[in-house]
């Protein structure tokens, strides 16, 4: 059964979204509305779908890759969230989530990948979704909607790069092969949505700006991680970074670079994609690193253990009423297999009876149709006889006769002759004629040839003439079915 997906994106201040027909084919883009659309639109579209997932530029995210003491898990959130606390800075409630990556080197410690967002900043998408809290299944930071796009598509095997250029802000993200953000930065450099732009300028200046965060980016994650620079990056977000960045590569710009995503969307084309990137790439979040409100999680919890009630009671149920149908269901079985055999005896004694019906009603048509076939199928079919030869004569035969013999009624029990004449330019050629055309006769479905003559007018004559008579049976038209 098809499920429809609502894919949100809230960046530069504005949501967008698209959205997405997930079936056992795959998923299909419904038809976008132009512009960005207002919050009666947004609403609309939260009422049909039955999921909504989204993604947002989360300016003030904080990204960290931490090593910890190992402690016990229920611990764990605890040891985090103080350590977020102190990056952040300030006295405001706010939202950790996070992911272990395995035992760090130093052997005690566990190395740990979370995002940090003060509440402040995600209480205008919690108020957005509220009335439809119960289908959002993800809110994430964009960058990481991207890198795991990006991850899950290409499967690039080292660090890579996301340039994501909005119209009037980029997004830049440094992310792990799997998909796991290390960097991310929001840089105040766009580019408009559409054509090209008409001054030349404008695409270096894009391509210098973007160069010189990239590179102020690279060197920070290089400080931070003490790791190479990713030799991979994607630039996504408008169809037109390709030409432009061509036509002004920018500056230390790693040399693997992309200008899009085969994302398996049906419905839009490459340059759709490229544009719808931010909302598409929703289709590829997991649990991880999904910003959810509090209460959201807390009722969803409360959820489940009321519906692993509602099973066990169900389970306990449905043993008691298989109990009871073991007792009198061998009962029940037998009395409905006699039941099923009178009705069986029933119904075949009404077939019986229609059929008798039939064969009585069919009963005078028998005469009929055997005085039919004795008569129609002897007689010759004149119709198709004419017919059949005028399409048979080609244009250098002259038919001068055609005889049926005097009293000859049935098909076959006498012949027919045509008698003509066939001019040609020598007496080879007049051969071949003739031959040519009493196997275009033997070949009719009609006629029957049973012999062909022909004599040779005047010799002396420089165009030869011939006299031809074939003797022919018409066939059997067959039965009244046939005919």
């Amino acid at each position: 059964m098809g499920k429809r997906i609502l894919c949100v994106s809230f960046v530069e201040d504005s949501f967008d979204f698209i959205e997405i027909d997930r079936q056992t084919g795959g998923f299909f883009a419904q038809p976008k509305m132009s512009g960005r659309p207002n919050e009666e639109a947004l609403d609309r579209a939260c009422r049909k779908a039955d999921e909504i997932y989204v993604n947002a530029a989360m300016a003030t995210a904080q990204y960290e890759w931490e090593q910890f003491p190992k402690v016990a898990k229920r611990y764990q959130s605890s040891l985090i969230m103080q350590d977020a606390r102190e990056k952040l800075g300030g006295t405001g409630a706010i939202q950790v989530q996070f992911k272990l990556l395995g035992d760090a080197p130093a052997g005690a410690q566990m190395r740990v990948a979370y995002v940090a967002v003060p509440e402040e900043d995600l209480t205008p998408i919690w108020n957005t979704f509220q009335k439809h809290m119960k289908k959002v299944k993800f809110i994430s930071p964009l960058p990481v909607a991207l890198a795991r796009a990006v991850a899950e598509i290409d499967k690039p095997q080292e660090n890579f790069i996301v340039v994501w250029v909005g119209e009037s802000s980029s997004v830049l993200t440094i992310s792990s092969a799997d998909g796991v953000v290390k960097m991310a930065r929001t840089v105040p450099v766009g580019l408009r949505q559409g054509s090209m732009p008409e001054d030349p300028f404008e695409g270096k200046m894009l391509s210098d700006e973007l160069g010189k965060e990239v590179f102020m980016t690279s060197t920070f994650f290089k400080q931070e991680f003490r790791e190479a620079v990713p030799g991979t990056i994607y630039f996504l977000g408008n169809q037109n970074l390709q030409p432009i960045l061509t036509e002004n590569p920018m500056p230390g710009a790693p040399a693997d670079a992309h200008y899009g995503l085969a994302l398996p969307v049906g419905g839009l084309d490459e340059g759709r994609i490229n544009e719808n990137i931010a909302q598409l790439a929703c289709l590829f979040l997991k649990d991880e690193f999904s910003l959810l409100p509090p209460e959201a999680l807390a009722g969803r919890e409360s959820d489940i253990l009321f519906r692993i009630a509602v099973g066990v009671l169900v389970i306990a149920i449905a043993g008691s009423l298989f109990w009871a149908f073991q007792v009198v269901g061998k009962t029940q079985a037998m009395l409905t297999a006699h039941q099923a055999k009178i009705d069986a005896l029933q119904k075949s004694r009404v077939a019986v009876v229609a059929l008798e019906k039939q064969v009585n009603m069919l009963k005078p048509f028998e005469g009929w149709k055997q005085f039919y076939e004795g008569t129609f199928k002897n007689r010759p079919a004149w119709n198709m006889v004419f017919s059949e030869l005028s399409m048979l004569i080609p244009e250098n035969v002259i038919l001068e006769d055609f005889r049926w013999p005097a009293g000859g009624r049935q098909v076959g029990a006498d012949t027919c002759s045509i008698k003509g004449k066939i001019k040609a330019e020598n007496w080879a050629l007049g051969l071949d004629m003739i031959r040519q055309f009493g196997e275009r006769i033997q070949s009719s479905p009609i006629f029957e040839v049973v012999n062909l003559q022909y004599s040779p007018e005047n010799i002396e004559k420089a165009e030869k003439v011939y006299d031809f008579t074939i003797n022919l049976k018409i066939k059997s038209r067959g039965t009244g079915h046939e005919a």
